[in-house]
């Protein structure tokens, strides 16, 4: 693995240590000869670093400084909604180029043809303009589809990082807690990439490039009172996602997922969620059972394995803080 990491610094001198190291073991680790180890870990941190790039993280991380919490979920949640309507904005762009492109060489050809310009005045006329139109309600000039727009709503957070006695809450092996309220997800405000690209932003304002900090995703499954409740399906792809950019961009981050609380009757529903997942992250996912139903106690006595007492109070307190009074008239 020695090996392995000082080939890549020599070729990206813009990572730190620990990003190294992290996509080394995330990427180049088991067997195979070195040089096809360091192919496969050197894709992936180009494109994170690139990425990094492309979105100037590093810039506006140092101009954005300490923020809270709630205010860190709303720099990646505008970010995101940047990110989507650039893109959107290129794409028609593009689209708009290509037709003037292809105008303008019709009318190269069009001006150069002559033998078809010949052709066409030998055309015997019509014998009236009454009669050329006679029958035709077609409109030529028939306006193009208004341009895409997106709309930029405000987004729940759906990801924490609590704070307990001025610190960030940990579980009992030390590392850093995601609380993660996947029943807050609303589709009929915001896409899945921008919720991908939200998480993304906010892990990276949450993460020390120059740190191996493991953290520990904690996702409560259970609905709220006034939360948009999403299907269990849509909860799935979200737990999907949220590992794919883990693995993506921040290999070796993970300490444990840890999904509750899941009916015995609903663990079938939840297992073809590790098919979708790379083999290391299956191996941290520890699912716990119990009631979903949103007025369902937490079932402490199977988190306190993982996370103490207090720390857990601490996460139920915000779920319910986040609770909505619903007007059943």
């Amino acid at each position: 693995m020695t090996d392995l990491v000082d080939l890549l610094k020599e070729d990206f001198a813009d990572a730190t240590d620990a990003e190294i190291t992290r996509f080394a073991l995330g990427y180049g680790k088991g067997g195979g000869r070195l040089e096809r180890r360091k192919r496969a870990a050197a894709a992936r941190l180009e494109a994170y670093l690139d990425w990094r790039k492309k979105f100037e993280l590093d810039k506006e991380k140092s101009e954005t400084g300490d923020l809270s919490d709630s205010k860190t979920w709303e720099y990646a949640v505008n970010k995101a909604w940047d990110v989507v309507i650039s893109h959107q904005e290129a794409i028609e762009l593009t689209k708009k180029l290509e037709a003037e492109a292809k105008l303008k060489t019709d009318d190269q050809e069009e001006a150069t043809d002559y033998d078809k310009q010949m052709e066409e005045v030998m055309k015997e006329p019509p014998e009236s303009k009454e009669e050329e139109t006679e029958g035709n309600d077609d409109n030529d000039d028939d306006e193009l589809p208004p341009t895409a727009t997106i709309k930029r709503s405000n987004i729940d957070q759906v990801l924490f990082r609590h704070q307990l006695e001025g610190k960030s809450i940990r579980d009992k092996g030390g590392h850093t807690i995601l609380h993660v309220l996947p029943s807050r997800i609303d589709r009929k405000v915001a896409s899945a990439i921008i919720y991908a690209n939200a998480f993304a932003f906010y892990l990276d304002m949450n993460l020390d490039r120059n740190s191996d900090e493991k953290i520990t995703i904690f996702l409560d499954v259970r609905g709220g009172e006034g939360f948009p409740n999403p299907s269990p399906k849509t909860m799935l792809k979200f737990i999907s996602t949220v590992s794919r950019v883990l693995e993506f961009n921040f290999p070796e981050r993970l300490e444990k997922l840890i999904i509750f609380p899941v009916p015995m009757l609903a663990r079938g529903v939840f297992q073809p969620i590790k098919l979708l997942m790379h083999g290391k992250t299956v191996n941290k996912i520890e699912l716990i059972s119990g009631s979903a139903n949103r007025h369902a106690a937490l079932p402490k006595a199977a988190l306190e394995k993982f996370i103490d007492s207090k720390v857990l109070d601490k996460t139920e307190a915000v779920r319910l803080g986040c609770f909505k009074l619903v007007d059943n008239k």
